[in-house]
């Protein structure tokens, strides 16, 4: 009985482990398109907007934020939704301003683009 409960214990915990430290990434529609780029909008939002800024936001989004959330879609959310909880997330994540600024860009860019 032992030979068979310890392997089977074993192989539990290290799936289970296994899941536990699985990357998730999320998934973010792509942008709606008025004509206008991402990038062009966000430069709208701020002139000093980058492609490498959004880039930048959208990994942030992308890895840091589904970590915990799963793969949550911006455009899904009124402007107000999203902004309330990422500010609110950003602080609760100890987020530098460095990590924390091209977050809000490229998900403000979002939701202006898709007209919210």
């Amino acid at each position: 009985m032992k030979r068979i409960f310890i392997p089977a214990a074993f192989a539990a915990v290290s799936l289970f482990i296994a899941n536990c430290a699985a990357k998730k990434t999320a998934t973010v529609a792509k942008p709606v398109s008025n004509g206008t780029s991402l990038l062009e909008t966000a430069k709208g939002i701020d002139p000093n907007a980058t492609q490498a800024i959004l880039d930048m936001g959208k990994q942030i989004l992308t890895t840091n934020c589904a970590r915990c959330h799963g793969a949550k879609d911006p455009l899904k959310f009124s402007a107000e939704e999203w902004n309330k909880d990422m500010e609110r997330m950003i602080v609760k994540a100890k987020m530098t301003e460095d990590q924390a600024s091209p977050l809000r860009l490229y998900t403000k860019a979002l939701l202006k683009q898709a007209g919210k």
